[in-house]
C-alpha cells in the first residue's frame, strides 16, 4: 500500500513555490474549491500538492479538517493524475461544514475539468461508469484476482 502514501516530496512547501503556481499556472473554480495547476518546468514525474485555506474560514479545527480531506483525496487519487504537475487547492469559506464525499466530488470534478485524470494504473480498479460519474468510489484496495 506504499503507493497510496503522501510523501514529503509530494508537497509544496515554500511560499515561492505557491507564488509560482498562482502566477504562472491555470486555475479552475468550483463552488467550494479553486484548483491552480502548473506543469513542472523540469519535466520531473512528481505530482505535488499545496493546500491553502481562505482566511475567512474561521476555527483551526475546521481548517485542519478541510485540509485533511483534500490531502486524503489527493493521496487516494494521485495514481490517476498525470505526471509532472504542481497543484494548489484553495479551500473557500463556502466549504465550512462540508463532508468528505462532497469535497471529493468537487475536487475530482475540477481534476476532470483540468484534464488531469489519466489512465487507471495496473493493480487498481476503476468503478466509474462514465467520466462524468464521479460520485462513486473509484479505487478498489483489493487486487482484481481475489
Amino acid at each position: 500500500m506504499k503507493r497510496f502514501g503522501f510523501r514529503k516530496w509530494e508537497r509544496l512547501h515554500s511560499p515561492s513555490e505557491f507564488r509560482e503556481v498562482y502566477s504562472k499556472g491555470k486555475f479552475f473554480k468550483g463552488k467550494f474549491l479553486i484548483l491552480y495547476l502548473l506543469y513542472n518546468r523540469n519535466k520531473t514525474p512528481l505530482k505535488r500538492l499545496g493546500i491553502s485555506v481562505d482566511k475567512n474560514v474561521k476555527g483551526a479545527v475546521e481548517r485542519n479538517k478541510l485540509k485533511r480531506y483534500v490531502r486524503e483525496i489527493f493521496r487516494l487519487n494521485k495514481n490517476r493524475l498525470i505526471e509532472g504537475i504542481d497543484l494548489v487547492v484553495v479551500i473557500k469559506p463556502e466549504s465550512i461544514g462540508l463532508n468528505f464525499h462532497k469535497m471529493e466530488r468537487e475536487l475530482l470534478q475540477l481534476f476532470n475539468e483540468a484534464h488531469l485524470l489519466g489512465k487507471i494504473p495496473n493493480g487498481t480498479k476503476d468503478t466509474f461508469k462514465t467520466d462524468k460519474d464521479i460520485s462513486k468510489p473509484h479505487i478498489s484496495f483489493f487486487p482484481s484476482n481475489m
